[in-house]
């Protein structure tokens, strides 16, 4: 399977008295994180490659916004915890798709963090039709794994 090719990396989007946004085709790595500290992030995973089909988001906002959109063949798990905040999934397709759930072997995010005094919301929307493959197992697409060069001494298993 070929490795798609997109113009993010996978680093973790934060926002401090900012804005920052994650959207297009990008790799989501299992350890994916999203924060804002008094700002706004945004993160679309409509066009996103997952790198498994287990995912934990860690997703929080402090007097600050985080918003986080899920195409509905992905199940998502809103597991986190608003203080003095919000912290929802919101299901925004049209109402005959409501409340359905994604098809048996659909990949899973499980979002976990925390909104105080601020919020974060995941909102499910109608899945657009793809020709990409929805998991493509290992690094995040356009993340090589380090060359023997770049491990550091001792790491390749060598004495």
């Amino acid at each position: 399977m070929s490795q798609v090719e997109h113009p993010h990396d996978s680093s973790p989007v934060i926002a401090v008295f900012s804005q920052a946004v994650r959207d297009g085709q990008w790799g989501v790595p299992n350890d994916q994180v999203a924060v804002a500290v008094f700002g706004q992030v945004s993160v679309d995973l409509r066009d996103a490659v997952l790198t498994s089909g287990q995912l934990e988001m860690k997703v929080s906002a402090v007097f600050g916004e985080v918003k986080v959109i899920v195409p509905d063949d992905i199940y998502a798990d809103v597991a986190g915890v608003g203080v003095l905040g919000d912290y929802k999934k919101v299901d925004d397709r049209e109402a005959s798709r409501r409340g359905t759930v994604p098809p048996v072997g659909a990949p899973r995010i499980k979002f976990v963090g925390a909104a105080v005094f601020g919020s974060v919301t995941v909102t499910v929307v109608s899945a657009a039709s793809s020709t990409q493959p929805r998991v493509q197992p290992g690094n995040p697409p356009g993340i090589q794994p380090p060359t023997q060069q770049q491990l550091p001494p001792g790491s390749d298993g060598s004495a």
